[in-house]
């Protein structure tokens, strides 16, 4: 069944819950980036931060959430470490990590109407760099000069793991990619790779995810 929410921080609260059926290039994307991004604009959506050069302004706007921002507080500081030492294989650390933001987003009703707009906004923003990745994924198998596939693997992933994620974001199916001029949809590119020589072949990495994303497309 795809995924049918609320709102956008529903859906951000559900793929969170979820990850761990993603494929790993997903898992690690929300990982990496999600951290990050909490955590460089934390201190500007709760008003104490000096992003715009105006906290005095957002502290006396932001006032309904000290007492909620001070609960919290410990779990957005920790994000400090958390950015500058991620590691992608350290999976209890990590799912904690992503649990403190989900206890975030769902008290997002404690907080005032401009740091939850704010919120929205990330969250907004997420989901947009999320989408974008797994429509890369689908296609992105050209090894060209650098010799990094970038693809689905099914040596790492399985078709439960990209029937689940595509159930999420089932637009990028149907958002055409220009190949040199060319417009094609994910599901054609997904049958062919080409190498640094710029010859194409058939992509045995991703071929066998053909019928399940075929099954999803129409």
């Amino acid at each position: 069944m795809d995924y049918i929410g609320i709102n956008d921080v529903d859906k951000l609260i559900s793929l969170l819950q979820r990850e761990d059926e993603f494929p790993t290039r997903t898992r690690d994307k929300i990982t990496l980036e999600l951290i990050h991004l909490f955590y460089n604009q934390a201190l500007v959506v709760f008003g104490i931060g000096d992003g715009d050069g105006d906290s005095n302004r957002h502290n006396n706007n932001n006032n309904d959430d000290v007492s909620m921002y001070q609960a919290i507080i410990a779990f957005v500081v920790s994000f400090s470490n958390a950015r500058n030492d991620i590691d992608v294989d350290n999976h209890n650390h990590n799912h904690e990590v992503l649990m403190k933001i989900i206890f975030i987003l769902k008290n997002m009703k404690e907080f005032s109407l401009r740091t939850r707009y704010k919120i929205d906004h990330l969250v907004k923003k997420f989901l947009t760099q999320i989408e974008d990745d797994i429509h890369d994924m689908l296609w992105a198998n050209n090894i060209g000069g650098t010799g990094n596939y970038r693809g689905l693997d099914s040596n790492r992933d399985t078709e439960e793991e990209v029937e689940a994620i595509v159930r999420f974001f089932p637009d990028v199916l149907t958002r055409k990619v220009d190949e040199e001029g060319y417009f094609h949809y994910p599901l054609k590119l997904l049958t062919s790779t080409r190498n640094k020589y710029g010859i194409w072949s058939y992509d045995v990495k991703a071929i066998s995810f053909i019928p399940v994303v075929a099954r999803l497309a129409i």
